[in-house]
């Protein structure tokens, strides 16, 4: 992260999510949408 600017940094949801169900597929993006929130709040407080 030190070396990438986090406005390049970008997540990726295609991974296998097209063969699964709404049941599988929310939860997943949901993750991942967290995931990104809790990278950029970290990314914010190393910055400071």
């Amino acid at each position: 992260m030190a070396k990438l600017p986090i406005e390049q940094v970008w997540v990726n949801p295609d991974c296998g999510l097209k063969t699964r169900g709404n049941a599988e597929t929310i939860p997943s993006l949901r993750h991942l949408v967290e995931a990104t929130r809790v990278l950029r709040k970290e990314k914010v407080e190393y910055d400071k």
